[in-house]
C-alpha cells in the first residue's frame, strides 16, 4: 500500500521451532540472514521462544544501572538510593514482562539477583536476609510484581480495554 522498500541487509529470518524445513528467504533476489536470536521491540527471543538471552542481557544491564547508582551518588541515604533504583533499574527489569514472564527457576533467580544485590550493597542492610530487606525498603519481589502486571494485562484484555481476541485468552 505505501510502497516500502524493503532493505536485505537489515532483515532476518527466525524460525520458530524444531523440525521446520529450511528455506532461503530473498528480497530483490538478495538472501536474507537466518538468526536463531532475534530482538523485537527490545525484547530477545530464541527460535524455542524460550528468553534466556533477553533475561541474561536484561541482568546485566540492571546490574550496570544500579552499579552506576551506588558508586556515582555520593549520598548513601537509602531512601533516594531506592527511589533511583525504582526510576533507574527496576523499568529496565520489567520492560514487556508480559512478553517474557520467566518460568524456569534460574530465570527468575537471575533478574530477581538484580535487586538483591542492589538491596545487600545498601547500607546497614548487609547482614538482613533479602525479604526483610525488601520488608524494611518496603519493595516488593520482582517475582510478585511481574505477577501483578500479568493479572492487570488479563484484566484489561478480558474487559475489552486492549483490542485482542478475547477468544485467545479463555479456554474452553
Amino acid at each position: 500500500t505505501w510502497q516500502l522498500e524493503l532493505s536485505a541487509t537489515k532483515c532476518t529470518v527466525l524460525s520458530l521451532g524444531y523440525g521446520n524445513p529450511t528455506c532461503e528467504y530473498c528480497i530483490n533476489n538478495t538472501a536474507i540472514n537466518s538468526v536463531v536470536v532475534q530482538r523485537d521491540l527490545g525484547v530477545l527471543m530464541s527460535k524455542d521462544l524460550k528468553f534466556h538471552e533477553h533475561v541474561n542481557a536484561t541482568s546485566a544491564r540492571c546490574n550496570r544501572i544500579c552499579w552506576s547508582i551506588l558508586n556515582n551518588f555520593v549520598s548513601r541515604d537509602i531512601p533516594t538510593l531506592v527511589k533511583l533504583f525504582k526510576i533507574y533499574a527496576r523499568p529496565v527489569l520489567e520492560y514487556a514482562s508480559e512478553v517474557f514472564n520467566p518460568i524456569f527457576a534460574t530465570d527468575i533467580d537471575t533478574l530477581e539477583n538484580c535487586q538483591r544485590s542492589f538491596t545487600r550493597r545498601l547500607p546497614g542492610l548487609a547482614d538482613m536476609n533479602y525479604k526483610a530487606r525488601c520488608e524494611k525498603l518496603n519493595l516488593d519481589s520482582l517475582e510478585l510484581r511481574r505477577l501483578g502486571k500479568d493479572l492487570v494485562f488479563v484484566f484489561q484484555c478480558l474487559r475489552g480495554f486492549l483490542h485482542v481476541d478475547q477468544d485467545l485468552f479463555v479456554l474452553r
